[in-house]
């Protein structure tokens, strides 16, 4: 067996689902003796994150794909690593040309997001499936987040089935029994998502008009940060466009933005209902933490979202870009007593207890990294 020891390669956009389940991986892979580096762009909370976890790390600037590809071939061969991890599609692009340059090197594409769960316009999505195919060949392994991405590469790229393999993220539990239990129906929501395009802010703000032209009495507190947080190309657009629709429908009474937090349970443990009403999404991670918390979910119907969040099982559907319908979907939540909603709750953290567990996780993914290096 070679030396246990893997490089993942992130280009640092901000922080948000993707890099708690890196974080949760390179904390994984120490507890089992493997050596991890993270390769990013720049110094970020991210990298900050690993240094505190005891990951090296190493800078690359990954905008020139032949030269970002030749630099992490080195790294490699200083640090004597055989394995790279790629996480999103154009990252497994540059992977892709480490592994063209030298074969020797394995290459995993953990799948988080794949084309079909992205926001983009159909003709992209196909060119995207294109480049995807050719690419396949310096891929040795896929490892999607859950059924929908499997399906959409075996049957919309074409993929080979033989190298994908579903392996879902996971959570740690030991917050579940840090925060104590509040009452579902206490009328404060959360949202916990960065202010980027595709999250649906709109849609709750949206929501939130209709619930109060209702005469319902909504709080909802909004967590998250810009594109680029923590760097010098912090983005503030889709966030000035929130407070300007605050404004717009006078909700400055029902609509607390909380900023940026590395603490989500602390965040989230005063609301009996999170909701995510996304455009798009693989597996969101704040699902999987709200389920675990024991709150319910309210969640639109994308990607590999109905997947866990069964309607009326373990949380709450509604359709996507549908304001009228995500109002009616948390008014149908209230219509629900707190022993029904306790039901669904300790249903949906058995469900996450059984099926998204680290530790389940990581032997998963040790399994695959030791087969690719026999």
């Amino acid at each position: 067996m070679k030396t246990k020891s893997i490089a993942i390669v992130r280009k640092y956009s901000g922080y948000g689902g993707i890099e708690r389940q890196i974080e949760n991986i390179m904390f994984g892979l120490n507890k089992k003796g493997w050596k991890v580096l993270l390769i990013s762009d720049k110094v970020s909370p991210l990298t900050q994150k690993c240094v505190e976890q005891g990951v090296e790390i190493v800078i690359i600037h990954l905008e020139n794909t032949i030269k970002a590809a030749r630099e992490i071939i080195k790294q490699c061969k200083i640090k004597d690593i055989q394995i790279i991890q790629s996480h999103m599609l154009k990252e497994s692009f540059l992977c892709g040309f480490v592994k063209l340059f030298n074969p020797q090197i394995k290459h995993v594409f953990r799948v988080h997001t794949y084309i079909d769960c992205s926001h983009i316009s159909r003709l992209k999505k196909n060119v995207y499936h294109a480049a995807a195919k050719i690419i396949s060949p310096f891929i040795d392994q896929y490892l999607p987040i859950n059924e929908y991405n499997e399906r959409e590469m075996a049957f919309r790229t074409r993929l080979s089935k033989q190298k994908i393999q579903v392996i879902h993220d996971a959570v740690r539990f030991q917050m579940k029994n840090e925060y104590p239990h509040c009452d579902f129906k206490n009328n404060k929501i959360a949202m916990v998502a960065n202010f980027v395009d595709f999250k649906g802010h709109d849609v709750l703000l949206d929501g939130l008009k209709i619930l109060r032209d209702k005469g319902y009495k909504i709080e909802a507190y909004l967590v998250g940060g810009v594109p680029g947080k923590g760097t010098d190309s912090e983005d503030f657009t889709r966030l000035n466009i929130v407070q300007d629709t605050i404004r717009k429908y006078r909700l400055e009474n029902m609509v607390v933005i909380c900023g940026y937090s590395s603490n989500i349970p602390e965040a989230i443990k005063e609301c009996g209902i999170l909701v995510l009403p996304s455009d798009a999404e693989g597996t969101p991670n704040v699902l999987l933490e709200a389920m675990i918390l024991r709150k319910i979910v309210v969640a639109s119907k994308v990607g590999g979202v109905p997947e866990f969040v069964k309607d009326g099982e373990t949380g709450f559907l509604h359709e996507a870009k549908n304001a009228e319908d995500f109002a009616n979907t948390i008014i149908r939540v209230y219509h629900f007593t707190e022993s029904q909603l306790d039901a669904i709750a300790e249903k949906a953290v058995k469900l996450v207890e059984s099926e998204y567990c680290l530790e389940g996780l990581i032997m998963r993914l040790i399994k695959v990294y030791e087969s690719l290096l026999l």
